[in-house]
């Protein structure tokens, strides 16, 4: 009896393939207990109803989803890879107009909607440094960009 059916050539092509996922399922977990992300860092511990109603496991995996290493260390290449192929983002990206990708928790709406405000905020404070600085006798010089 043949573990696997086919001839020699076709079980070594599935050698890479059945390595490639022992290292993942096998070192994904050692890379996360190695940046101090083990599943029970930060869930607390589980009582008999949390475990009985599955509120602990998504306690864990919400820690793990949200201080993941792994996620951290492969997710821009895998928002790059999307992008490339398929020209579209997952919901948290931003793709600039020229190609470049940015995260949308950190990238701010331009123009932003009280620009104008802004705009009189920003001129009232370096009003307020310059004459800070004129007191001390030093010309402070402003130049937009």
């Amino acid at each position: 009896m043949k573990l696997i059916e086919g001839s020699p050539r076709a079980v070594r092509r599935l050698v890479p393939a059945v390595a490639v996922f022992a290292v993942v399922v096998l070192g994904v977990p050692v890379y996360e207990a190695t940046h101090g992300n083990a599943p029970s860092v930060g869930a607390g511990a589980p009582s008999r109803d949390a475990v009985l109603t599955g509120r602990y496991f998504r306690s864990v995996e919400t820690t793990l989803a949200e201080r993941s290493a792994t996620a951290a260390a492969v997710r821009p290449h895998y928002n790059e890879v999307l992008f490339a192929a398929f020209g579209k983002t997952t919901p948290k990206v931003v793709a600039g107009v020229d190609g470049w990708l940015f995260l949308a928790e950190t990238s701010l709406d331009y123009p932003p909607r009280d620009g104008d405000a802004l705009v009189a905020r920003h001129a009232a404070l370096i009003g307020e440094l310059a004459a800070w600085w004129r007191l001390r006798g030093t010309l402070l010089l402003s130049v937009p960009v």
